[in-house]
């Protein structure tokens, strides 16, 4: 049974003071999580906490229900493949990590999405700071891909009229792309694959403020972008969010023979547990609806098992 917080604040990502308030300002350790910034905000956690109940606390703050929580996890990132390694949940060395992120890891099918915003707004939310925050630092690789440079610029073009009638509104003001891009950097809409020169940044802002004028002539709420730009990620970057590969342990039995107290000798079989050094022996995580299932797959010794676990949610 995981250790409940007795405290209830909350965590607002949207309130970058939410951290001097909390009750793990005296610890030195902290966990990454995203918001409305370009960059991660830092959380204080308990570093005799293992990774369960660090993440369980984090998810509290976010205001990510019970029902939700088993789809998060914490991770490190591998910055030369742009990939997250999951870190174990027992396991409690948050003190050897210098970037530990808490992350949404078993993400819905697009076609989910808007079942997720009605029912979990908390979760669409933090889904929508983590698919931006890993668009914007190029962890996709469709988006940096050359040839993909106008569909990267329109996953932006949401960013930006989501931004521009969010602040609009919080100000009682017009909304005005061109000022509003004035003062905010491209870099807080589009990653810097499209934005590597001085020429590819004047060339792209007339028309990111042409295309999200477009959008905002219809008065829809900037949730609705929001939905728009959560599907159009998922939908173009599926391998990236769906499979995660795994070494599988064959299990082999042995046959062995002992005798009870009474003198009496009976059959075991032993398990004995051999890890796969073999390409082909993998097990992966695959979207299926609203789940995600982890299956067997290229099994080829059919005189093995092979453990693995299913995850739902």
């Amino acid at each position: 049974m995981l250790r409940r917080r007795k405290d209830k604040k909350n965590y607002d990502p949207m309130d970058s003071g939410s951290q001097s308030g909390s009750s793990f300002t005296r610890m030195s350790f902290q966990v990454s999580v995203y918001g409305p910034d370009r960059e991660c905000m830092k959380i204080d956690v308990n570093p005799s906490d293992t990774y369960e109940e660090v993440c369980e606390a984090v998810a509290e703050r976010l205001e990510i229900p019970p029902a939700m929580f088993h789809c998060c996890g914490l991770c490190v990132l591998d910055v030369e493949q742009k990939r997250f390694l999951w870190l174990p949940p027992t396991k409690n060395v948050i003190h050897s990590r210098n970037d530990v992120y808490f992350r949404i890891r078993f993400l819905p099918h697009e076609d989910n999405i808007d079942v997720l915003e009605r029912k979990y707004s908390p979760c669409f939310q933090y889904l929508f700071y983590q698919l931006k925050w890993d668009f914007l630092h190029e962890c996709l690789s469709y988006y940096t891909d050359p040839d993909k440079a106008s569909e990267a610029r329109g996953a932006g073009t949401f960013l930006l009229a989501m931004s521009v009638r969010i602040s609009a509104k919080e100000n009682n003001q017009e909304e005005n792309c061109k000022e509003f891009l004035e003062q905010n950097d491209l870099k807080m809409f589009l990653p810097k694959c499209v934005l590597k020169s001085f020429v590819d940044r004047m060339m792209v802002k007339s028309p990111l403020i042409e295309k999200a004028n477009e959008l905002l002539k219809d008065k829809h709420p900037a949730d609705l972008f929001k939905k728009y730009f959560v599907k159009g990620i998922l939908s173009k970057s599926i391998n990236y969010y769906s499979i995660e590969e795994y070494r599988c342990w064959n299990v082999e039995y042995k046959e062995t023979k002992e005798s009870d107290t009474s003198g009496k000798t009976q059959t075991l079989f032993v398990p004995q547990l051999q890890n796969s050094d073999k390409e082909d022996v993998l097990l992966k995580t695959e979207i299926k609806g609203i789940y995600s299932q982890i299956s067997s797959e290229s099994l080829s010794n059919s005189g093995t098992m092979v453990i693995f676990v299913v995850l739902y949610w």
